[in-house]
């Protein structure tokens, strides 16, 4: 689903921030900490983190591949993925047999 179809999208760093959120009647808030996503989940909203991100990023050929880019936030931004989801993402963008 293309982020286009949002009204409003929240990037939302704080669990704090969620009052301001639902405040707000954001449409989709960015999230990647797990109690603001618990958070969310307990208000029924819509999220997303890095990897949705990068996903629909490739899948509206917005980038080419998500390899180099989860490559350069792992190396670059200490990002952190299990290695099964990282391979199932891989497998499922169709990068890797």
């Amino acid at each position: 689903m293309p982020l286009t179809k949002y009204k409003r999208v929240i990037s939302n760093s704080s669990p704090l921030m969620n009052l301001a959120i639902i405040e707000q009647q954001a449409d989709l808030i960015l999230l990647d900490e797990t109690d603001a996503r618990n958070v969310a989940d307990l208000y029924n909203l819509s999220k997303t983190g890095v990897i949705g991100i990068v996903t629909r990023a490739k899948r509206h050929h917005l980038i080419r591949e998500v390899t180099p880019l989860f490559n350069a936030l792992k190396t670059q931004a200490n990002f952190w993925i299990q290695p099964r989801l990282y391979e199932a993402i891989l497998k499922h963008m169709k990068e890797l047999p």
